[in-house]
């Protein structure tokens, strides 16, 4: 029987980890993110979480031929190390996992950026299936960006080429971003930053945003579609803002479609409609109107992708 392969998606709230074979996850489970800025604070849970999958299929660490993972840092070109941390698994840049995964599991260890392997899971399996020019936006707690280009996902020379979509400059007098840069995507409408952006409104305390439990971005699009008057600016400022990104992704890289991801997706419905609208207004399409779609694989892209 052909081996099967672990697979781990580190993300900003959850690890979710699987076991694969030939593109489809055959088993899956996920733990809480205890600390997010050490790796290494989770290797227990995730080595006793491998045991019970593995166990649960009746296979073993032999029946592996090899440990995949992504994770939301950049990565080499060579998928072997991380090189550069965003406030997340900060120990992983000087961390030796090629070394922990062989003594961990006796397996070689391939790596991957979170919006990379979830592109490629999709490419591979989802909504590009079939096609060889792709562009992905990822939102989630920041967000991320990926490319296919003529059949290959794109690294460039230090792994980065692709990857930096959450950090393209869309305000240049905006806000001040984590990474150091001002003006970032992440820091104008990323979910991390959307509690403080609200705040800061004179309007916040006459909005019902100010009396929800949390203010993400669920809660803005339903306070939006009331009629709420800081939600709909929230919302507005997000969208136009993801549609610069989209623009500028097609203007680089000309894809056949765009995929959007992530956790605000649940707002597919108001999301796809006004990008659509936006991309085909403004965006130079020589083919004719690239479609945005949404992903179709969900939690498990990243983990079809590794």
């Amino acid at each position: 029987m052909k081996k099967v392969r672990l697979a781990v998606d580190f993300g900003g709230t959850r690890v979710k980890y699987g076991i694969a074979r030939d593109g489809v996850v055959l088993a899956q489970d996920s733990f809480d993110v205890i600390d997010r800025r050490r790796f290494v604070a989770h290797t227990e849970s995730l080595n006793a979480g491998f045991e019970k999958l593995l166990n649960g299929l009746n296979l073993e660490l032999s029946d592996c031929e090899g440990l995949g993972m992504a994770f939301p840092c950049l990565v080499s070109a060579d998928c072997k190390r991380v090189t550069r941390t965003f406030l997340k698994f900060d120990d992983l840049v000087d961390f030796d996992i090629q070394g922990w995964s062989q003594d961990t599991f006796g397996l070689t260890c391939d790596i991957e950026n979170d919006a990379r392997a979830a592109l490629i899971g999709e490419w591979r399996s989802g909504a590009g299936k079939g096609m060889d020019n792709l562009f992905m936006l990822t939102l989630g707690t920041g967000c991320g960006t990926a490319v296919v280009l003529e059949g290959r996902p794109i690294h460039g020379f230090s792994g980065m080429a692709g990857n930096m979509g959450g950090h393209s400059i869309t305000h240049r007098s905006g806000e001040k971003c984590w990474c150091g840069s001002q003006g970032c995507l992440e820091a104008q409408v990323a979910s991390w930053a959307l509690e403080g952006l609200a705040r800061k409104e004179p309007s916040f305390g006459r909005s019902a945003l100010a009396q929800v439990g949390k203010i993400d971005y669920r809660a803005v699009f339903s306070q939006a579609g009331e009629g709420d008057a800081l939600a709909i600016q929230l919302r507005d400022k997000a969208l136009d803002t993801w549609a610069a990104v989209l623009i500028n992704g097609v203007h680089f890289f000309d894809p056949q479609k765009i995929i959007i991801g992530g956790g605000i997706m649940a707002s597919a419905d108001v999301i796809l409609p006004a990008l659509q609208k936006i991309l085909n207004a403004q965006a130079i399409q020589v083919a004719g109107p690239v479609q945005i779609v949404a992903a179709e694989l969900g939690d498990g892209a990243a983990l079809v992708g590794v």
